[in-house]
């Protein structure tokens, strides 16, 4: 009778086990339930793969900009040593970290003490960059030491991004020819460190005479171009680098000189010296801009007209295989 009514005991405890457990099944199977039910309708897109891709998109397709204003202020807003920030670009990577903007053609590079060489107000930076003022003179100039160069450098190399430098093309002699020595004495410290770094040659060429009072001809940008490759071909580092541009800004059928600007480029067999067709497109004038602009759908459906725009240009003349790029 004893081990019976023991038996007994174990299967009621047994059974009692059992029951708690369904209970919590239950209930657990029902809470994603009630949680989910008090939020909006769940949308999933499952993309089934039924052949080969249509594109294929580089590892570096979506890069940043840092904006050349950030030298000539010693990056007082900007600690490249800073372990958050370094993390927060890491996440970004792999990219292209671009280092140009209207200030690109004021910066300089030395080895020597920059705060000697700086001949430009602050006060006159900010408005030009603006736009309240021209920047009129050629002379007034900011530098990029070579240790500020490096710890940029250093910082890609952490993060896991490639610099895509650009270079002023602003430094002219008499004739209007581009005075490369500056850039060149660059690119062999450069080369020298072995830094990994695409080129570029200006900002924005055909807004010059806006910003800067100042015009340097499509064919001529063309002829500055030839000189950069032929100095980039003289160092082992940079011998087989892909140099980019000519960065015209906004091309667009109301803009007919930046557009003709670009034909001029390649005209001039600009495309046979750049390994990328380069662009910069804006929706609106931030400056000028409402909160209705922001808001309009619209205005976000340029940036597709202006792709097909360049491409279409890019079509008409030999170098029609050559890749486009939107560089900011």
């Amino acid at each position: 009778m004893f081990g019976i009514e023991r038996s007994d005991k174990c299967a009621a405890k047994f059974s009692t086990i059992i029951a708690l457990l369904l209970i919590t099944i239950v209930i657990i199977s029902i809470i994603p339930v009630s949680l989910f039910s008090s939020f909006a309708s769940i949308h999933v897109l499952l993309i089934r793969s039924t052949g080969p891709p249509e594109h294929i998109t580089s590892s570096k397709f979506l890069s940043v900009v840092l904006d050349s204003s950030m030298i000539i202020d010693h990056f007082s807003n900007f600690n490249m040593r800073n372990k958050k920030l370094r993390t927060m670009i890491k996440n970004l990577s792999p990219g292209y970290l671009r280092i140009g903007g209207t200030m690109a053609d004021r910066i300089k590079f030395s080895r020597r003490n920059f705060q000697q060489l700086e001949t430009y107000s602050k006060q006159n930076q900010i408005a030009c960059l603006l736009g309240k003022e021209k920047c009129v003179s050629l002379n007034q100039n900011y530098i990029i030491s070579d240790k500020q160069w490096l710890e940029l450098y250093n910082l890609t190399v952490d993060t896991g991004f490639t610099i895509l430098f650009d270079l002023n093309s602003l430094i002219r002699n008499s004739d209007g020819s581009w005075n490369h020595r500056n850039a060149e004495e660059m690119i062999k410290f450069s080369n020298d460190n072995k830094m990994d770094v695409v080129w570029q040659l200006g900002n924005e060429p055909n807004a010059y005479q806006y910003i800067f009072n100042y015009t340097v001809s499509p064919s001529q940008l063309v002829k500055d171009f030839a000189r950069l490759r032929r100095i980039l071909n003289k160092y082992p580092v940079y011998k087989n680098k892909m140099l980019v541009g000519p960065d015209i800004t906004n091309p667009a059928p109301e803009d007919s000189q930046s557009i003709a600007y670009l034909q001029g480029f390649l005209a001039s067999d600009g495309g046979e010296v750049v390994s990328a067709i380069t662009f910069h497109q804006y929706y609106f004038n931030g400056k000028l801009a409402t909160q209705d602009d922001f808001l309009h759908p619209d205005n976000y459906n340029k940036l597709i007209a202006q792709i097909e725009l360049v491409k279409g240009i890019v079509s008409l003349y030999k170098t029609k295989t050559k890749t486009v790029w939107l560089s900011k």
